[in-house]
């Protein structure tokens, strides 16, 4: 099977936006996951953001190659979030060198997700 993103073609953030992000790990499950915060413009428009597209799910890329994926699960106002059901801290710490990257821009975009089977 084959994992098709559709991914809009305007970021409707950079990676400018970021802080800092940085491993760590979940303090119940021990799972590495993704923290970030974000300035205040990038606080304002994740607030924005997360509360218009509640359970869709948000692609980090780079060089336009979709580096992470995850759902947004609800609004996320504070400029603080993070991104959990990793499935390797190496994959946290490539996130996290993207989202890191300062002069290179890492989009934001809102993708949908359809699951295609071998008969196509």
């Amino acid at each position: 099977m084959y994992r098709l993103l559709g991914v809009r073609a305007a970021a409707e953030m950079t990676g400018e936006v970021v802080d800092e992000a940085s491993v760590t790990f979940d303090q119940y499950t021990n799972e590495p996951k993704v923290s970030i915060t974000m300035d205040s413009k990038g606080a304002r428009e994740w607030s924005r953001l997360t509360a218009a597209n509640i359970n869709k799910q948000v692609a980090i890329v780079l060089d336009r190659a979709v580096v992470s994926n995850p759902v947004i699960q609800e609004r996320i106002p504070g400029g603080r979030t993070s991104i959990s059901g990793l499935e390797s801290r190496q994959e946290a710490e490539d996130i996290v060198t993207v989202l890191n990257a300062g002069a290179l821009p890492a989009p934001v975009e809102i993708v949908s997700e359809r699951t295609v089977g071998p008969s196509l």
